[in-house]
């Protein structure tokens, strides 16, 4: 689970401390932050950041979804504000399967909290084979 923040005045340590997740600073920005592309430097334009647990303390997507909204609800208040300010928030799940059928089962319980968040919510499932070419690292970092 991922929650997402994007809007000018978007503080990326902030947040992270506020809602006791983590954030890969690689995928996060602050306004006016400079980057380089081909030589030439660039200036960021409003704030963005993902937000996860880390590390998962568990494969089992309930615990996970759990631990992940205990933090997000016990700062409802924060979140709200954010959507007050004006800022785009969406909540992303990413799920694994490897069956052809189905993906991971949420609990009538977790999907009544994630909908009482009031933020967008995306939810994706990949399919995982025992082929070596499916880069399953990748999807467990993206997932957690």
């Amino acid at each position: 689970m991922m929650l997402s923040f994007r809007g000018p005045d978007v503080d990326p340590a902030e947040l992270a401390a506020a809602f006791d997740l983590a954030y890969d600073e690689r995928f996060a920005h602050r306004h006016g932050d400079t980057f380089d592309v081909d030589g030439v430097r660039h200036e960021r334009v409003g704030g963005f950041v993902n937000l996860r647990l880390q590390p998962p303390a568990s494969d089992d997507f309930d615990t996970l979804a759990c631990l992940f909204l205990d933090r997000v609800e016990a700062r409802l208040d924060r979140l709200r504000s954010s959507l007050e300010r004006g800022w785009t928030l969406q909540l992303t799940i990413l799920t694994v399967t490897d069956g052809k059928f189905g993906g991971a089962r949420a609990s009538s319980d977790v999907m009544r909290r994630i909908a009482a968040l009031g933020v967008p919510t995306e939810w994706k499932t990949a399919f995982s084979t025992s082929d070596d070419s499916f880069d399953s690292e990748l999807i467990r970092r993206v997932v957690h």
